[in-house]
């Protein structure tokens, strides 16, 4: 969805149903596991 809001394929009258999406598939639990795997990787 990304590259459509970029190139114009999506308009971005929809980017608010695009986050409320990514919301219901857990973009936060998701976030919370890279960061801390990225904070794993920094400190060794």
């Amino acid at each position: 969805m990304r590259d459509k809001f970029i190139t114009g394929n999506v308009p971005f009258s929809k980017w608010e149903d695009y986050v409320k999406t990514l919301d219901e598939m857990g973009l936060d639990k998701y976030m919370e596991i890279k960061q801390a795997a990225y904070e794993r990787y920094k400190n060794n």
